[in-house]
């Protein structure tokens, strides 16, 4: 990503967790988490902060779940806290990434779901309580094709773990709901403090 550092500054000026994800790409073999080392490192070296959580991005078409499973074995191996971001309808759809996340999950490694409406229609509560039901610490609720998604915590244990013990930035599932079926009443918009997918 040629505005990481940009990135990376802005979270870390706005006391925001940086949490590296990478791309799985079909025949990884792990490569997503070496991808990510390297960022981790680049930012360490410029000073603008460090990590120790790394997402692997299953969403490429013609990736196996054994692609996601081996950047998080690799990523573990090599002493990460890490996980699976990906889409319910992958999740559901996709033979065998359901059994690899399931695993990933009772060895410590979450889910970080996006779940959001189609264009023209509106968030519905629901979708977190699905969310939830996968068991995910993250859910993203909207999609802006790249601009800025944006993602609920839904495990605050998790999230203190890996913001150092810092409250959360982001907003609750209730806040979310607030704002996008009440936006008058919330007066701020959820999308401050969100992170960026």
């Amino acid at each position: 990503d040629p505005n990481l550092r940009h990135k990376a500054q802005i979270a870390h000026d706005a006391g925001v967790p940086i949490l590296v994800y990478s791309w799985v790409y079909p025949g990884d073999n792990g490569h997503s988490a070496t991808r990510a080392e390297a960022a981790v490192e680049l930012l360490a070296a410029d000073g603008i902060g460090s990590t120790s959580f790394i997402w692997h991005d299953y969403e490429q078409a013609g990736a196996q779940p054994g692609d996601a499973e081996a950047g998080v074995n690799l990523a573990a191996a090599h002493g990460y806290g890490t996980g699976i971001y990906t889409y319910l309808y992958l999740l559901t759809g996709q033979p065998g990434l359901a059994d690899v996340v399931r695993a990933a999950q009772a060895n410590g490694h979450p889910l970080w779901l996006a779940y959001y409406p189609t264009e023209g229609s509106d968030y519905d509560p629901s979708f977190s309580t699905t969310a939830r039901q996968w068991g995910a610490v993250l859910h993203q609720f909207t999609s802006t094709n790249g601009s800025r998604d944006l993602s609920a915590v839904l495990d605050d244990e998790w999230w203190a773990s890996v913001s150092e013990g810092g409250a959360s930035n982001m907003p609750s599932t209730q806040e979310v709901v607030d704002a996008l079926t009440k936006p008058s009443e919330f007066g701020v918009s959820p999308m401050e403090g969100a992170v960026l997918a």
